[in-house]
């Protein structure tokens, strides 16, 4: 019997973390691998675990030009920054 509730409250523990990271993500407070991370899960299962809910776990624009302009950063081109200040602009972000 004890092995058993033990077992209950660890399964309904690990759900939880998942179901806390998952709305937490959902409302923009974590990150795809930050809410892996809290969950106790890999990426891809977090990946998983979001699709499940219909929560959309792609980048968001804002995030997809931040990556340019680390990526512009990172390997010293110019042109790249220039095309996400650009599509900032347009996106009016």
């Amino acid at each position: 019997e004890e092995a058993l509730l033990k077992k209950f409250v660890r399964e309904g523990l690990i759900r939880y973390r998942i179901e806390f990271a998952a709305r937490a993500y959902a409302r923009g407070e974590l990150n795809l691998s930050g809410a892996a991370r809290y969950a106790g899960i890999g990426v891809e299962e977090m990946m998983r675990e979001l699709e499940q809910r219909g929560i959309d776990y792609g980048p968001t624009v804002e995030q997809f030009l931040d990556g340019l302009d680390t990526l512009a950063e990172d390997f010293g081109v110019e042109e790249l920054h220039q095309v996400a200040t650009e599509m900032r602009q347009e996106e009016g972000l």
